[in-house]
């Protein structure tokens, strides 16, 4: 794997990992994982944090309804627990988002308690938007 910031990329699997221990989600695949940080990284269409035990990982997509308009789609977030590190790295992927274009973020999945994590989202203006279902095929 090249990549200029493996170090960056080795917390974000490790916490990629703990992230799957909590979850119901497979184990992770160490190649896949380090792959798509390396394009997440290279590529301007995605974003990709780690600071400190927090990632952000998102990438720019249309708006399915409206495909004039660009979405910023969060695919991974992931806090030892709720902390300002985290409302940071939140507050720099919707900068992020909206210097591209974007007019609206959507947050589908956490590893943080969904009460207090729901309840910054309320506070920052967030509005809950439905469930998300999932199912192994």
């Amino acid at each position: 794997m090249e990549s200029k910031n493996i170090d960056k990329h080795l917390k974000a699997l490790e916490l990629a990992k703990k992230a799957a221990a909590y979850s119901d989600q497979p184990e992770v695949n160490d190649e896949d994982f380090l792959r798509l940080a390396t394009v997440a990284e290279e590529s301007k269409d995605f974003f990709f944090e780690v600071v400190g035990d927090t990632i952000v990982m998102g990438l720019l997509c249309p708006l399915v309804y409206n495909t004039s308009h660009i979405s910023a789609k969060e695919l991974f977030i992931y806090s030892d627990k709720p902390s300002t590190q985290a409302v940071r790295l939140i507050k720099k992927f919707e900068n992020w988002a909206k210097e591209r274009g974007a007019v609206r973020i959507v947050l589908e999945s956490t590893s943080f308690s969904p009460e207090s994590f729901t309840r910054y989202l309320d506070r920052v203006g967030y509005l809950q938007a439905g469930t998300v279902f999932t199912k192994d095929i």
